[in-house]
């Protein structure tokens, strides 16, 4: 079963969301080489359909639990940066007042969003309940999409248009640097986090939870995972493969003029 992805274990949820969005990259890629639009519908109406809650993927073959993230939903995500890598859709111009929309928009999700919030005004917590279909996670709701969009454009703002504002000098660039790496290799970064997280977990069993063994543990499992980035880019560069440059050999006439005696006399 969990060869054939019918049995999704927790923390593995992503990977099968991800090979199924993948699979559609071929649909999707052909559709939008006829007409964007047509890529643009199919996508949309995948997604609408993951809604209803009819197209979800069994994830255990003993129970009627389903996979956590619904691939026909979350491929709404993944496409919609499909779109704007191949040039489907035009990045929104960087301005003021859309940047004022997009925090307005992160803000209000906060008090909805953070459990500590909404558990301590039972009013909110209604709310939030009402507003399940919108921010379901399984599905991938409209509210998550609005909400990742917003974070987007401020990412996006920030950065600069073409990540202008990433390349940078001092101790801001080296650290941009690393997070660049970190995310060039999330797949390893996050294969190695799933095992670390509870290695991690099991750590503050035994050690306590307190501030200061909650930034250490912390600390330790960024500097872990940095590691693990640094580990498979090196060996994704394959320096086994570079051969040593030799100086190039002289040509025969040259040899013949180094071996000659100097026609100068000596002084």
């Amino acid at each position: 079963a969990l060869l054939t992805l019918n049995y999704v274990p927790g923390l593995f949820d992503m990977l099968p969301m991800y090979v199924a969005v993948l699979c559609l990259l071929p649909i999707v890629a052909t559709l939008g080489s006829i007409n964007r639009v047509y890529a643009g519908v199919f996508v949309v109406s995948l997604w609408l359909l993951s809604t209803t809650n009819t197209i979800d993927l069994p994830g255990s073959p003993l129970t009627d639990h389903v996979w956590f993230f619904n691939p026909f939903g979350w491929q709404l995500v993944f496409y919609t940066g499909f779109a704007f890598a191949m040039g489907w859709l035009k990045p929104p111009p960087i301005e003021t007042k859309y940047v004022l929309i997009a925090l307005a928009i992160v803000l209000i999700s906060v008090p909805l969003a953070y459990y500590r919030v909404y558990n301590a005004v039972p009013d909110l917590k209604e709310l939030r309940e009402a507003l399940k279909p919108f921010w379901f996670k399984t599905d991938y709701g409209v509210f998550r999409y609005i909400h990742f969009l917003s974070l987007a454009y401020l990412g996006y703002a920030a950065v600069g248009e073409g990540g202008r504002r990433l390349f940078v000098e001092g101790i801001g660039g080296r650290i941009i640097n690393i997070l660049r790496l970190v995310g060039q290799q999330s797949l390893a970064v996050f294969m190695a986090s799933i095992v670390l997280s509870q290695i991690l977990g099991m750590t503050f069993d035994v050690i306590g939870r307190n501030h200061w063994t909650m930034i250490a543990v912390n600390l330790f499992g960024f500097a872990c995972l940095i590691a693990v980035a640094k580990v498979v880019t090196w060996y994704k560069s394959e320096p086994w493969r570079k051969v040593p440059e030799k100086k190039p050999e002289p040509a025969p006439d040259q040899v013949r003029a180094a071996g000659r005696p100097s026609a100068q006399p000596a002084e």
